[in-house]
């Protein structure tokens, strides 16, 4: 079969599954470029590394990035339905782990979104701010 006739599934499962041991740095190089890739490894970034924007609110927090590879994530998550979805913890005080993660839309998440809560307190010289936080 021609790489013409494929989908754009069947071209990232046949670069990365067959192609594991023979030529696998143009592989892996290949694979780094697809969406599935960018979201496994931007979740396990902002959940290891405290100089990455995002660290406190998942990894200050507590959440572990608990995939021991992409094949593992791929194979729970599955592809990206649409190029809308991005990567969502079903339990948003969970970890990144099998069972707990999905692909949802920008309205979904916003919709399973931790709550606000507001702070109000006086500042140095006698006003009142307010701060708001997500818990």
């Amino acid at each position: 079969m021609s790489n013409a006739r494929l989908t754009h599934k069947e071209l990232v499962h046949r670069w990365y599954i067959n192609n594991k041991q023979s030529n696998h740095r143009r592989a892996l190089k290949w694979v780094k470029n697809h969406p599935e890739w960018r979201s496994y490894n931007a979740a396990r970034t902002r959940c290891k590394y405290p100089s990455q924007p995002g660290y406190k609110n998942y990894g200050g927090r507590g959440i572990k990035f608990l995939y021991k590879s992409f094949t593992e994530f791929l194979q729970d998550v599955g592809y990206k339905p649409t190029i809308k979805h991005t990567i969502d913890r079903i339990n948003v005080d969970g970890h990144y782990e099998p069972g707990n993660c999905r692909w949802a839309t920008r309205q979904e998440q916003i919709d399973h979104r931790r709550p606000l809560t507001c702070f109000h307190k006086r500042d140095r010289y006698g006003r009142f701010t307010s701060e708001v936080y997500r818990i």
